[in-house]
C-alpha cells in the first residue's frame, strides 16, 4: 500500500532530520527554552506538508467502472453488465451529451521536478480484417461518453499500446469529478466517432484510473485519466483500431499533433487537429505545457503527439488537452508526462491488471485527514512534553 511506504519513508527521512536538530537544540534551547518551542512547530508543519504532499502527489486510485440508469435486476452477468452500458448510450442520448468544459484557470498549484530519463514505447498497429477507412485521421482516437451526476458528457480520447491491449488515455477531468468526489459512470469509448456514426463500435469501460494528485487536490499536473476497456466480440480494442506509443519525460519544445472534437469545429461531430510546436507552460508552480491551439469544450483529454507519421497516422503521446486560461486565449494546455504519470501508466498497462473497486473518495478522504491528523496530534504532543522538558 503506497500509503504505508510513504508514512515510513516520511518518518525516517523526519528522524534524521530531528537526530542532526537536537543538538542544536541542546545549545540554543538552554538559553532560550521559547526557540525549542518554535523549533519543534516548524519541524511539525514541515513533516506534514511533506507527508502530505508525498502523498497528494502519487498515490494511485483507481475504481471498477461504475452503471447508471439500468435496471439491475435485468442484469445477471458480467457480459449482460456490459451491454447495458453499451445498449444505454442510443443515438438520442449522444446527442444530448454536452461536452465536458475545458477547466479555466489563472493560476496553479503543483511544482514538480521534471529532471528525469525519457522513456518511449512504440506505437502498435492493428491488426483488424476490416479495412480502414480513407481518412486523415487516426483511428485510436475518438469520442468517449459518461454521465456525471445525472448528467451526459463527452471528451475526447486514444488508444495507447499496453500488454493488455484495452488501454485508453484522457484527462483525469474525463473520468473523475473533483466537483462531485467521484467517479464518472456508464463511461464508453468509440473510436473516429463521426457525425453519430460508430466505423468500430462501442466499447464499455471497466476500470476508471486516475492519481490522487487530481483526485485529491485538483492538481493540474495530473489531469490525466486512464482507463481499460471491455473486449468487444472477444477483440481487444488495440487489435482493431492499433495503439499509439506513449513517451515520458521528454522535452518541451518537440512538434505536436493534437486531436479532440472541439466544439467549435463541426459541432464537435468530426475530429479535427492543430499542429504546432510545444513550448513549456511558463505558468509559476505548472511544470505542464503549451500549444498554440483554439480548440474549446469537447477536445479535453484528447491526445497531443510528439513524432507523429501523416502516412501511418501514428506517433508517440506525450501529454493531453488539459485546460485552458483566460489571459492566454487560443492555447491549450496539457501536463508533462512524468515518472509518477509513468507509474500508473506501468501499473494499468500489464496483461493482467484489474481493477477493483476502492471506497468513495469521501471514504478516502476521511482516512487520509484522519492519518495527518493522527500524525499531527502525535507531533503536538512531543512539543508539548519537549516544551515541559526545557521548562522545568
Amino acid at each position: 500500500m503506497l500509503w504505508t511506504s510513504l508514512i515510513l519513508t516520511k518518518i525516517t527521512f523526519i528522524c534524521k532530520i530531528m537526530s542532526h536538530w537536537k543538538f542544536l537544540y541542546d545549545i540554543k534551547c538552554i538559553l532560550s527554552p521559547t526557540c525549542l518551542f518554535l523549533s519543534q512547530m516548524y519541524q511539525s508543519i514541515i513533516f506534514t506538508c511533506l507527508l502530505f504532499g508525498s502523498v497528494i502527489s502519487s498515490e494511485i486510485q483507481c475504481s471498477s467502472a461504475d452503471i447508471f440508469g439500468i435496471d439491475m435486476s435485468q442484469v445477471q452477468t458480467a457480459e449482460q453488465r456490459v451491454q447495458a452500458v453499451i445498449d444505454f448510450w442510443t443515438d438520442e442520448r449522444l446527442k444530448a451529451a454536452k461536452p465536458k468544459p475545458f477547466i479555466r484557470v489563472d493560476s496553479l498549484f503543483s511544482n514538480k521536478d521534471n529532471k528525469q530519463q525519457p522513456v518511449t514505447i512504440k506505437s502498435t498497429t492493428a491488426r483488424s480484417s476490416k479495412k480502414v477507412q480513407s481518412y486523415k485521421y487516426p483511428t485510436t482516437v475518438g469520442k468517449v461518453f459518461f454521465v456525471d451526476n445525472g448528467l451526459y458528457y463527452q471528451c475526447s480520447a486514444s488508444v495507447v499500446t499496453s500488454d493488455n491491449k484495452d488501454l485508453l488515455f484522457t484527462a483525469g477531468h474525463c473520468v473523475y469529478s473533483t466537483t462531485n468526489s467521484k467517479y464518472v459512470q456508464n463511461f464508453i469509448f468509440i473510436p473516429q466517432y463521426t457525425n453519430g456514426v460508430r466505423p468500430y463500435g462501442t466499447w464499455a469501460a471497466r476500470c476508471l484510473s486516475a492519481l490522487s494528485g487530481w483526485t485529491m487536490s485538483n492538481n493540474h499536473d495530473y489531469d490525466v485519466g486512464m482507463v481499460l476497456l471491455n473486449t468487444l466480440n472477444n477483440r481487444h480494442i488495440q487489435d482493431v483500431v492499433g495503439g499509439q506509443g506513449v513517451g515520458f519525460n521528454h522535452g518541451h519544445t518537440a512538434t505536436i499533433y493534437a486531436f479532440g472534437y472541439p466544439t467549435n469545429y463541426y459541432d464537435g461531430q468530426i475530429m479535427t487537429n492543430c499542429t504546432g510546436t510545444e513550448a513549456s507552460a511558463g505558468i509559476p508552480n505548472y511544470a505542464g505545457d503549451s500549444l498554440a491551439c483554439n480548440m474549446t469544450n469537447g477536445a479535453s483529454g484528447g491526445p497531443w503527439f510528439e513524432s507523429y507519421d501523416t502516412s501511418t497516422l501514428t506517433g508517440v503521446q506525450t501529454s493531453v488537452n488539459s485546460f485552458i486560461m483566460r489571459n492566454r486565449p487560443n492555447y491549450v494546455f496539457g501536463p508533462h508526462f512524468d515518472s509518477t504519470i509513468q507509474q500508473l501508466y506501468e501499473t494499468v498497462r500489464t496483461e493482467n491488471a484489474t481493477c477493483p473497486p476502492l471506497p468513495s473518495h469521501a471514504n478516502n478522504n476521511i482516512f487520509s485527514s484522519t492519518i495527518l491528523f493522527t500524525l499531527v496530534c502525535l507531533q503536538y504532543l512531543h512539543v508539548c512534553l519537549m516544551k515541559s522538558k526545557y521548562t522545568t
